[in-house]
């Protein structure tokens, strides 16, 4: 009986540990080992003028590989070290960093966020990141419903703002498109 109580009491502690050690980084590796598509609500806010520009689109991720965004008159395909824009017939090709670099790092990045991000949780669905590295990023927020990324709000060291808010795929009618 004494054995018994042993195995209960070890398998106990060992279920109450791992179900407090869930945490933002679990969150994201399920996003880098699986090939998922979301679609999605851009809003852009000019930190100066207060202008904002709000786009939808499709957001795909290919598993330990590329991130695309499929905009109605617009593609972004994001990998480790670049991003090609392909708009109205032109390809642009530019250097990873800021509001991309960021997405990037956190959906396929091959490090911890961790390691990329200090980490403050501020509620139970709210992170807050603000990152490790050189950037022109000052903070990303994270917000949590279900064990998923509903939204991501970026703001930049100019006060610009990007919001992202996911939604299940296939999009709804009102989702498509801007």
């Amino acid at each position: 009986m004494k054995k018994v109580w042993i195995v209960f009491l070890s398998l106990w502690v060992s279920l109450t540990v791992s179900s407090f050690a869930f945490d933002i980084n679990d969150i994201f590796n399920v996003y880098r080992h699986k090939s998922i598509k979301l679609c999605f609500t851009q809003l852009s806010i000019n930190g100066m003028t207060g202008q904002s520009i709000e786009r939808k689109g499709i957001m795909t991720i290919v598993a330990n590989s590329r991130m695309e965004f499929e905009y109605p008159d617009e593609k972004i395909v994001i990998n480790n070290f670049q991003a090609v824009d392909v708009k109205n017939g032109k390809r642009r090709v530019y250097k990873l960093s800021g509001f991309n670099r960021v997405l990037f790092d956190m959906f396929l990045g091959r490090k911890n966020i961790k390691e990329l991000f200090d980490e403050r949780r501020i509620d139970n669905s709210t992170y807050q990141l603000l990152p490790k590295y050189e950037s022109n990023i000052a903070s990303v927020y994270v917000y949590i419903s279900n064990d998923r990324v509903k939204k991501i709000k970026i703001v930049d060291i100019y006060a610009n703002r990007t919001v992202y808010t996911f939604y299940d795929f296939p999009c709804k009618r009102a989702q498509r498109g801007s």
